[in-house]
């Protein structure tokens, strides 16, 4: 058995989502960790810890309103919420219009911006069940510091504690 796929899930009824358009995008907008694993599986490399299920269930528990997520470097963090969740609140069920995502240095901005940019131009599955994902042809913002869906009317912004 692959334990890399969704928690919760066995392997054969996740195939069975993987394979069907309609159940993907369903699916994926209501779950995080489905979002995650369905569009981002070559983030996986270990089976999900338990602490990292608990990130996928605060993310998606939408009476927090604030989380304070603590783990030790290289655990996970940074892809499951910087990164996957900044997407998911965009695209998924919770359909955040603004996400604004604060980095100790411009350099690490830079690259968490440069990471989604990447996945929102190459990831065709990505982009064929929830694009298309465009600039914002009126502001030209799809720049290094924001991100603006035009089809969503969402943006996510970046920014970092050493700018002015």
């Amino acid at each position: 058995m692959n334990n890399l796929v969704a928690p919760g899930f066995d392997e054969d009824s996740f195939d069975a989502i993987t394979k069907d358009r309609l159940v993907r995008q369903a699916v994926a907008r209501e779950s995080h960790a489905m979002f995650f694993h369905l569009y981002f599986p070559h983030y996986v490399r270990y089976p999900i810890a338990e602490f990292q299920k608990d990130i996928f269930r605060i993310t998606e528990d939408q009476s927090n309103k604030l989380a304070c997520i603590v783990a030790f470097r290289g655990s996970g963090k940074s892809t499951l919420v910087t990164f996957s969740y900044s997407l998911w609140a965009t695209l998924g069920i919770q359909q955040k219009k603004f996400v604004l995502i604060i980095c100790q240095t411009q350099a690490q901005a830079r690259q968490h911006m440069s990471n989604l940019k990447y996945e929102l131009e190459h990831n065709r599955l990505l982009k064929s069940d929830l694009g298309p994902f465009r600039e914002d042809q009126s502001t030209g913002e799809w720049a290094i510091s924001s991100l603006v869906f035009d089809n969503t009317g969402a943006r996510i912004m970046i920014a970092s504690v050493d700018q002015s």
